[in-house]
């Protein structure tokens, strides 16, 4: 039995990992992590590879080593790989004596209890976990563990339509409703809404432009975007209600169909709760990938449990006489600690909730920022009593940029698509010095392209200031603005906000 005493471990989360999947049919391109080093063997590295493959018709993912280097594996050893719960606890695991291995030595699991039969163990929060630890037959000074994050970046695009006269919707009887999005009006969708003979409801889906490279920083190649498409109605209360769910390809003119969850007599018996003037309001919501956007080590452990970021802030000075002579290295801010506390996960007593991904934070910091999540844990709220909050209408790079605002009050490499995001998070959760920046930031990069996006957002979010600003930058550009197609989607959509802002020019002051 190996000795513990003397183990490397490398744990490995992928983050959206349902995207990768999704790229490909059937045999995605092959993820990797991160290189692993063995701190005491610096030539001694590898990475962890995950991969698809089939065999007599049934698909699985593969978990194996990836050698950095063919001559670096020089030591004997054995090597166990897993498949993690959310608890770490293994779900599916193998372990491989070195002298027997070979690249295509792999622990491998159905494909379908992966990403469907057992989804919610394998894959949390949409993350999967996987590690591999390693046992030497000769002693070491110290175990390890080292533990690595990849994150495929994710965006959202909410589409509307109304479906009107739906009570006259019958079998066989096709309806066209156009679908578009409120932020970016070049992109739409046509849904075809039918009915079958078993009174079902079905939706066809067909997006009509491609997603430009020059909105969400796809590149070119990149047009054939995985996706979800997630379908929602709305009642009288205005609230949206799930009524189905389809994966794909985001590719022009190639339509998706699907049914959905609800049916049409449940409409019609609901008819004043669901069907408001016999309307059938739909929003569609895309979530898209962005590629890899995130991929490192995070933090390394060694015996005694201790986090590489905790002890660099406990270490901070160098050891030396006041007499030497030697300078104080210069000691971390509180900014540096608070924000290393974060990354830790020490002391975490909350979690935030998107669709995709959790954060383990701390209630005295959010409450300290935000008078929303300072009622939601001094009330005797759901989300204080369950330890979760559910934030579905934001995606996880803007949860984790707020975040990082919140801890130290910074926004780094902040771009256009983010700050729209961060706004709409700051506005919601009323921390006014991150609204506050994110409308700077719009303010100083708004342009002829952009503008009616921000004026939109702006009229949203009752910010009269960043309003009375895109309304003037406006007006003193009105000939090209007004004359362009980006204006004219605007008035198809926001008519009484363009109407209204078009009168200003002709308002005596």
């Amino acid at each position: 039995m190996e000795n513990d005493s003397y183990c490397y471990t490398a744990k490995w989360q992928i983050e959206n990992i349902r995207f990768w999947w999704l790229k490909e049919e059937k045999f995605p391109e092959a993820l990797c992590s991160p290189a692993f080093n063995i701190s005491h063997d610096p030539g001694f590295t590898f990475a962890l590879k995950l991969n698809s493959s089939s065999s007599f018709g049934e698909y699985y993912i593969g978990l194996g080593l990836q050698k950095t280097d063919p001559d670096i594996f020089n030591h004997s050893f054995n090597f166990e790989l897993s498949f993690l719960a959310n608890d770490e606890t293994p779900l599916e695991s193998q372990r491989f004596r070195y002298e027997l291995f070979k690249e295509n030595i792999i622990l491998r699991v159905k494909r379908n209890d992966v990403f469907q039969e057992k989804r919610e163990v394998f894959l949390p929060h949409d993350d999967m976990t996987v590690s591999c630890k390693i046992w030497f037959d000769e002693p070491f000074p110290k175990s390890e563990q080292c533990f690595a994050r990849t994150r495929i970046g994710i965006n959202k695009l909410l589409f509307h339509g109304t479906l009107k006269a739906f009570s006259s919707l019958e079998p066989g009887n096709k309806r066209s409703v156009t679908v578009k999005s409120a932020l970016a009006q070049k992109l739409m969708y046509f849904v075809d809404i039918y009915l079958t003979t078993d009174r079902e409801i079905f939706i066809e889906g067909t997006p009509r432009t491609e997603m430009p490279c020059n909105l969400f920083s796809i590149p070119p190649q990149r047009f054939k975007t995985p996706c979800v498409c997630k379908l929602s109605f709305s009642d009288s209360s205005e609230c949206w209600i799930d009524c189905g769910q389809a994966t794909g390809i985001w590719k022009t003119r190639k339509s998706w169909k699907f049914p959905l969850t609800v049916t049409r007599d449940k409409l019609i018996a609901s008819k004043e709760q669901y069907l408001p003037d016999d309307s059938l309001t739909l929003q569609c919501e895309v979530t898209y990938s962005t590629g890899i956007e995130f991929q490192n080590i995070e933090r390394i452990e060694n015996e005694c449990n201790f986090s590489h970021d905790v002890k660099k802030i406990t270490s901070s000075f160098k050891n030396v006489s006041f007499n030497s002579g030697e300078e104080l290295e210069t000691p971390p801010t509180f900014k540096d600690e608070l924000m290393s506390l974060y990354k830790s996960g020490v002391l975490c007593d909350t979690k935030l909730c998107t669709n995709a991904q959790t954060f383990s934070t701390h209630k005295l910091v959010l409450s300290a920022r935000s008078p929303v999540f300072r009622a939601t844990f001094t009330h005797d709220m759901k989300e204080n009593m369950n330890g979760c909050v559910d934030i579905h209408d934001l995606d996880s790079d803007t949860v984790r940029r707020m975040l990082e605002f919140l801890y130290t009050d910074t926004l780094e490499n902040l771009e256009w698509e983010n700050a729209k995001n961060l706004y709409f998070a700051a506005d919601k959760y009323q921390i006014m010095s991150l609204k506050h920046e994110c409308s700077k930031f719009m303010k100083n990069n708004i342009n002829l392209r952009n503008c009616s996006d921000v004026l939109l957002l702006s009229d949203l979010h009752n910010d009269p200031d960043l309003k009375r600003f895109t309304q003037e930058y406006i007006l003193k550009r009105d000939k090209d603005i007004f004359a362009s197609e980006e204006w004219s989607h605007f008035m198809e959509i926001h008519l009484q906000l363009a109407a209204e802002t078009m009168r200003l020019k002709y308002v005596t002051k």
